[in-house]
């Protein structure tokens, strides 16, 4: 005897799989809210899980323009755009939906991981206008007004850094000791306390120099903070320059010098007429000393470990 074959009503998983613009349409001729709301779920999934096209892309917008209960599918969108790794699309979609549907904390997860992703990255210039649009539309503000802090921090804009602190963060909140930590770390940096951010040149195995230039011809200039003149090698010198002879105690005893006035620049720093020390001077690397007559003028810190040194002129 023949099997009797019955034939079966399409499901609609069965409709969306072979014709997904006829399930779209389908679903937004149903008028009867539980069907409708189970057919949502279906397309939802299907949105989610699908490899992603423009194709794909373009019916779920369509779907959003054509669907009255069209939140539920913006949310599908944003879901989406970050499986396609564009959170700034995604993000700005959810900040709309922040007021119609409970997702604040998937919003903050999501936020929270774009953030981290942008931080290990180094990318603080497009961080910042997302941390700002957060603190401005009151989201956990307190929160993300430290994110916010650390990269003006990151981006050596230190005024605002701190200035969002005291803006935002008072004494009874629970994010005031952290506040103050980094408060605390942004008056200790270097950057912040200094003027001038200048690389040194390694010399040797424990000795630091920088470039400078003479009358507008480039040296190199080991720091020395226990001569009391800077010295420069003669042959940089024009012989009109120089004038009468002085006697230099050195650590291996006095020598013969002569003095000079020159235009000294170190980085930015500019002294015309700068009064120095020359003779002629052997020490293979480098052209001369920069001493205290230089480094008396400021407050300076030698980093080694960053290689930096760091100057403020004293009041």
């Amino acid at each position: 005897m023949e099997p009797i074959v019955v034939d079966r009503e399409p499901t609609f998983r069965d409709i969306l799989d072979k014709n997904i613009t006829r399930a779209v349409e389908l679903y937004i001729s149903i008028d009867d809210s539980s069907i409708r709301d189970d057919y949502g779920d279906i397309l939802e999934d299907y949105f989610i899980n699908a490899p992603k096209s423009r194709r794909l892309l373009n019916l779920l917008k369509e779907l959003i323009d054509r669907d009255l209960d069209s939140n539920r599918f913006m949310l599908t969108l944003a879901k989406v755009y970050i499986d396609m790794d564009r959170f700034d699309e995604a993000i700005e979609i959810l900040f709309d939906l922040q007021g119609d549907l409970d997702i604040d904390g998937y919003l903050s997860s999501i936020v929270d991981r774009y953030i981290k992703r942008l931080m290990e990255q180094g990318k603080y210039s497009k961080l910042l206008p997302l941390l700002e649009d957060i603190v401005n539309r009151d989201i956990d503000t307190q929160r993300y007004t430290i994110e916010l802090s650390k990269v003006y921090f990151k981006l050596k804009n230190y005024e605002k850094a701190k200035e969002v602190l005291s803006d935002n963060i008072d004494e009874d909140s629970i994010y005031y000791s952290r506040a103050i930590n980094l408060l605390k770390k942004i008056e200790e940096s270097p950057d912040n306390r200094y003027s001038y951010q200048i690389p040194l040149i390694k010399i040797g195995n424990n000795q630091y120099g920088v470039n400078a230039r003479i009358d507008d011809i480039p040296i190199k200039l080991l720091i020395d903070t226990g001569a009391t003149l800077t010295l420069v090698d003669s042959s940089f010198i024009a012989l009109n320059n120089i004038s009468k002879d002085i006697v230099l105690n050195t650590a291996g005893g006095a020598i013969m010098a002569n003095s000079a006035f020159v235009d000294l620049e170190v980085d930015s720093i500019r002294f015309q007429n700068f009064k120095i020390t020359t003779t002629p001077f052997s020490q293979r690397g480098i052209d001369g000393l920069l001493g205290m007559d230089f480094f008396m003028r400021f407050d300076f810190k030698i980093d080694q470990e960053r290689s930096y040194l760091y100057l403020k002129e004293k009041l």
